[in-house]
């Protein structure tokens, strides 16, 4: 039946049809084939996080102080045995990758930390050689640097952004069709401050220094709970073996052992001096001062490592700040308290930078404070405006106010350095005040009897205005409807009349189509 109604339609009717039919299977393949094609690649592709800490990343570099392109990563074997990166168990089925992630990959792979859904599609992927020995270093560095001149164990091209990215430690096992990836390690870092919190996002190492996993107080790179020790941001690179306990010296061959001397043969200047040496106390001391904020440090030098606050101890005495907190910022505060002794000298000059405190100084103004262990002010810098690039904010020892320098002394005395352009605006400034209050006595006179003319010409305006707004205003008569009917009939004949051949036209061609299918329809 539907056959026999299909045959009576007409053939350029039925051509629609057809191609109507073929467009619907089309779509409905296309529909079908994307989710399969995902359903295809998850069959063929796991990626799941290793049971072990065994290889893990230790230290990375993404420029040195030469040149941009001066990199390495660091990797270590947490194990008692030797592993092999080209072929760790499976005869040659598993080898070890090191993924690289771009900076713009950093939105969708945090903050999922925890698990490896969204670490795929890497920028680059480096395939590991050779084999790392038990409780040993591996570097790889890019071609012709040799960091901290040791020769690394493998080389690769330059690929890590200062800016931001990410690594992640894989061994890739295949069984038939299937293809495993165990991810060991991570690590990502960023100058972008906007992004999630993250565990494994830090700030961004900056030129010439690293990130570097810090050991536990056992010299080890797990904590209790068997997590992984966090990194943190140093000034100094070190490559392999930086991290090893230090070995005990021998102890030299005893001399002839003398009789033992008793208590009341010692003498009692000789018993102090054997007394462990006492923490150092600051009573009666001074107030430590802040001396220089470095806010906003000139390229290629980054706020994540190199701003920092410059303190000094004007006593003949030393100066501990454990328990002392520094204070950064105005509404939004931020603070870092110090929990062991750091010992000031007399008279040292010491700057603790942004990378050991992670403490941010806003570009755009803010100030710091010192702390004591009660939590009272002893010590702040004047507020300071918009950080220019390199600008020091800094204390003017000869008079005490603080001034803005060109002039850079982390640990030193400041030195005051104005910038040309700083001195050039002062004065234009003087020089325009200076003209304007001569300007202001020149025509005093003549201002004062150009505002009382200026003030009779007002009144008199005003008053004119206000005589015109008080006249009778006649309101204007509406428009009547039948005058608003007679111009819409005159627009419409005016369009039949402009348009008759097109209607007329039209009228022809329905008719005629009218005949043709009257005539099919037979």
């Amino acid at each position: 039946m539907c056959s026999g109604a299909f045959s009576k339609i007409p053939a350029s009717m039925k051509h629609r049809i057809m191609a109507l039919r073929v467009g619907v299977v089309t779509l409905c393949s296309f529909a079908l084939a994307a989710p399969l094609a995902g359903l295809a690649a998850a069959a063929t592709t796991n990626y799941g996080f290793a049971s072990g800490k065994d290889v893990i990343i230790t230290e990375v570099q993404t420029a040195s102080l030469t040149s941009a392109g001066e990199e390495f990563v660091e990797l270590f074997n947490n194990t008692g045995a030797d592993i092999d990166l080209a072929d760790t168990v499976h005869g040659g089925k598993d080898a070890w990758k090191l993924q690289y992630f771009a900076k713009t990959k950093l939105s969708t792979l945090l903050p999922a930390s925890g698990t490896a859904s969204g670490w795929t599609s890497p920028y680059r992927t480096i395939s590991l050689t050779g084999i790392i020995p038990a409780g040993d270093y591996y570097v790889l560095a890019s071609e012709g640097y040799t960091p901290g001149s040791l020769d690394p164990d493998q080389t690769y091209a330059s690929t890590l952004a200062d800016d931001g990215g990410a690594l992640q430690l894989v061994d890739v096992a295949t069984s038939g069709t299937t293809t495993t990836y165990g991810v060991h390690d991570r690590l990502a870092w960023s100058t972008d401050k906007t992004l999630p919190a993250n565990s494994l996002l830090y700030p961004a190492p900056g030129v010439g220094a690293s990130l570097q996993r810090l050991p536990n107080d056992d010299d080890e790179y797990l904590n209790q709970d068997g997590t992984l020790t966090g990194f943190t941001a140093s000034s100094t690179i070190s490559p392999k073996n930086v991290w090893q306990a230090p070995v005990a010296e021998e102890t030299p061959p005893a001399a002839e052992e003398e009789p033992a001397a008793s208590p009341t043969d010692v003498p009692t200047d000789e018993a102090n001096a054997e007394t462990p040496a006492t923490p150092v106390v600051n009573d009666g001391l001074q107030p430590v001062q802040i001396t220089e904020l470095l806010a906003n440090p000139a390229s290629p030098q980054t706020d994540e490592v190199d701003e920092y606050i410059e303190l000094y101890n004007p006593n003949d005495a030393p100066f501990n700040l454990n328990g002392y907190t520094l204070e950064t910022g105005t509404t939004t505060l931020h603070d870092f308290t110090f929990t062991s002794d750091v010992v000031l000298q007399p008279g040292e000059y010491r700057a603790f930078y942004s990378f050991e405190t992670r403490l941010p100084l806003s570009n755009s103004g803010g100030q710091v404070k010192l702390l004591d262990k009660s939590e009272v002010v002893i010590a702040q810098s004047d507020p300071y405006t918009t950080a220019a690039d390199g600008m020091s904010w800094s204390l003017d020892i000869a008079d005490g106010t603080w001034k803005w320098t060109s002039s850079v002394t982390p640990g030193a005395v400041n030195l005051i350095i104005v910038p040309a352009v700083a001195q050039k605006a002062a004065k234009a400034t003087k020089a325009k005040t200076t003209a304007a209050k001569k300007t202001t006595a020149k025509v005093k006179g003549a201002s004062t009897t150009k505002a009382k003319k200026a003030t009779k010409a007002k009144k008199a305006k005003v008053a004119t205005a206000a005589a015109a707004s008080s006249a009778p205003v006649r309101p204007a008569a509406p428009i009547h409807v039948a005058a608003l009917a007679a111009v819409a009939v005159l627009g419409v004949a005016y369009m039949l009349y402009e348009y008759r051949h097109d209607l007329g036209n039209r009228f022809h061609q329905f008719r005629t189509n009218r005949i043709l299918r009257g005539k099919l329809g037979k």
